[in-house]
């Protein structure tokens, strides 16, 4: 009878028959796993991040309704809810009708996938608008939305400018403003649809808008029956219906509204027009 040929060990023959193969299949799979695992780290340090930011919002929203529980509501009490927490900057503004309050804020949340020789730490930033209904028999319950990163804006160290001492003058001084967009007495009011928040300033063109971030351009505000802009000192200062100081050129505000069409072809109607709403919180 022949014999069976042998097949030494450490030959490509020997590692086939002696299941070498199968150990250098699983060491690749091992590999390309691993090197998939650290591909996606990122991407799984981020969706953590993101159901952080959720929580985040959660607990900010059963908060704010501790607040509120007393029947008030200042300022004040809202931006100890919201304080800034980088790369957050916490309370935005609030709006107030009829009892309620829109409170605008930015949270963060944050994330992170254990990783070698390094874990992967992500940050991730919501702008969310907490609607607070008036108060009734029982604690208020606030609703969350979420809202597009412009209405946060660029955040100032100080709450937006509702808050100025000098808001509750009575009065409009210095002269009228040149160009400034204003509802005529038959226009209806738009709704609060949209969120506008930024800096107010005065374009290349003499028109009053406000800049949501730096490098942006403009949004071109118009505004409503009864209200005015002046020139003071240089700078524009916009007045409310009843004759209060609203805001000042330069001052964070926060404007509850809606995009319109209807000023197009008015001057300071070139690009987008956003038309405030007749109440606002402060005027």
């Amino acid at each position: 009878m022949a014999r069976r040929p042998q097949v030494r060990t450490g030959t490509p023959g020997g590692c086939l028959f002696n299941g070498c193969l199968t150990v250098l299949v699983l060491l690749l799979t091992a590999a390309v796993g691993g090197l998939v695992w650290l591909e996606t780290q990122p991407a799984r340090a981020e969706d953590r991040a993101r159901e952080d930011l959720r929580e985040n919002a959660a607990t900010h929203r059963e908060r704010l309704g501790e607040a509120a529980a007393n029947g008030s509501l200042p300022d004040g009490e809202i931006a100890e809810v919201f304080g800034p927490a980088k790369p957050a900057g916490g309370f935005v503004g609030a709006t107030r009708r009829g009892g309620a309050v829109t409170v605008v804020a930015e949270l963060a949340g944050q994330g992170q996938a254990a990783g070698i020789p390094f874990p992967t730490s992500r940050w991730v930033t919501g702008c969310y608008a907490f609607e607070v209904p008036p108060p009734a028999s029982g604690p208020p319950r606030p609703s969350l939305r979420e809202l597009p990163s412009e209405a946060c804006g660029p955040r100032a160290t100080t709450p937006p400018a509702p808050g100025r001492p000098d808001r509750a003058r009575a009065g409009a001084g210095g002269k009228p403003f040149g160009k400034v967009l204003t509802r005529g007495a038959g226009d209806t009011p738009p709704g609060r649809s949209a969120h506008l928040s930024g800096t107010l300033v005065v374009t290349d063109d003499r028109c009053v808008a406000v800049r949501t971030h730096a490098g942006a351009v403009p949004t071109a505000v118009a505004w409503g029956r009864g209200w005015s802009v002046r020139e003071e000192d240089g700078e524009a200062a916009v007045y409310g219906p009843k004759g209060g100081l609203y805001v000042r050129e330069g001052d964070r505000v926060g404007l509850d509204g809606a995009g319109s069409e209807r000023f197009a072809g008015r001057p300071c109607a070139d690009g987008a027009v956003f038309e405030a709403h007749d109440e606002q919180a402060g005027s």
